[in-house]
């Protein structure tokens, strides 16, 4: 399995206490597979903490690695007294075996930086960012890509709606969900500046190659037949295409909102370059299912996990005795995204 493989997932989301009778709910079901929504990138993506995991990825593309490295490091607002004591030690301090006594063992990122200070110095920021797990590193960057998504969703529909325009892209063929990003191989050549030995041509192609989605812009004519279900907007890379609109000038802007260059996405370290892909502006749950059943117990499970259906148990025996009434929403992978996005916005 990689990152992308989604297909064969399946959720059971429950909603309690629903103080609304049976045929309301259902109507409102019946629209969420009718109508869809906006296919927003989630909270969880983003993260929780004060300093958002977009926020990172942003220093990272513009290459401000110890602005990235604070960003991980530095005293967050809200966290455990802990947590906070032992990021204020190294905020005043800067001695990175200290630091090390007072991180919580389970802090995998903040203590493989430090670890990264400690044997190469604490000017050495690129070096530090770079002890991060490789995986953990990609996901700052993929979720600034998502937030410049998310952005450009709300641009597109505030400014022609829900419905196909000319311009807008649409897949040539229908390719099933690829990863976020399709990123280049690691690099090991990164110098401590930040800077790589250049590797031209042979490289570059190879990671336009690992992209597969083709894509073309409606002509108007087109536009007035096309569902807008098949419009997707593109993750700002170096391999895509961007709509033929007024949208392709604001991803620039936004961009360059955030000192960013859309023609000059290539990163001076390989791994952090973004290729981009294409996302569908809207989700559409057609496999939706629902039902409504009533529970007892506020706290009590309301669906059997696999570890209850290991032992036997199926959902019927955890809801026997339900009392109150809930929803519980059963859905593939993109129906189960439109259900948690529709609950997220209430």
């Amino acid at each position: 399995l990689k990152l992308g493989d989604l297909k064969g997932n399946r959720f059971e989301i429950v909603l309690r206490d629903v103080d609304e009778d049976e045929e309301k709910v259902a109507e409102a079901c019946k629209e969420l597979q009718r109508e869809g929504f906006i296919n927003y990138y989630g909270l969880q993506r983003f993260g929780s903490s004060a300093v958002p995991t977009h926020a990172i990825g942003r220093a990272v593309m513009r290459g401000e690695w110890e602005k990235a490295a604070e960003l991980v490091l530095l005293p967050r607002e809200g966290e455990k007294d802990e947590t906070y004591k032992a990021r204020e030690a190294w905020a005043k301090h800067k001695n990175a075996e200290a630091a090390l006594r007072l991180f919580p063992r389970w802090m995998h990122s903040e203590r493989s930086m430090l670890e990264g200070y400690r044997r190469n110095g604490v000017k050495s920021h690129s070096n530090a960012f770079a002890a991060i797990p490789r995986n953990v590193r990609l996901i700052y960057v993929h979720a600034y890509q998502s937030y410049v998504w998310n952005r450009m969703a709300s641009e597109r529909v505030k400014q022609y709606g829900l419905r196909a325009v000319e311009g807008d892209l649409v897949l040539l063929h229908d390719v099933e969900d690829a990863p976020d990003d399709a990123v280049p191989p690691p690099d090991d050549d990164v110098k401590d500046d930040g800077k790589e030995e250049k590797e031209e041509g042979k490289g570059e192609e190879k990671w336009k190659k690992q992209h597969p989605k083709k894509v073309k812009a409606l002509t108007a004519e087109e536009a007035k037949t096309a569902s807008i279900f098949d419009v997707v907007l593109p993750l700002a890379g170096t391999t895509v295409q961007y709509p033929s609109n007024d949208i392709a000038q604001r991803y620039r802007e936004v961009l360059a909102e955030d000192g960013l260059d859309i023609d000059s996405l290539k990163h001076k370290v390989r791994e952090y370059s973004m290729t981009g892909d294409y996302r569908k502006l809207m989700a559409c749950p057609a496999d939706l299912q629902w039902e409504l059943i009533r529970y007892r117990n506020p706290r009590g499970d309301l669906a059997a996990t696999d570890l209850d259906l290991l032992k036997g148990r199926t959902t019927a025996h955890v809801r026997e005795h339900a009392e109150k009434t809930f929803l519980a929403v059963n859905a593939g992978t993109a129906a189960a995204a439109a259900a948690g996005g529709a609950e997220r916005e209430g």
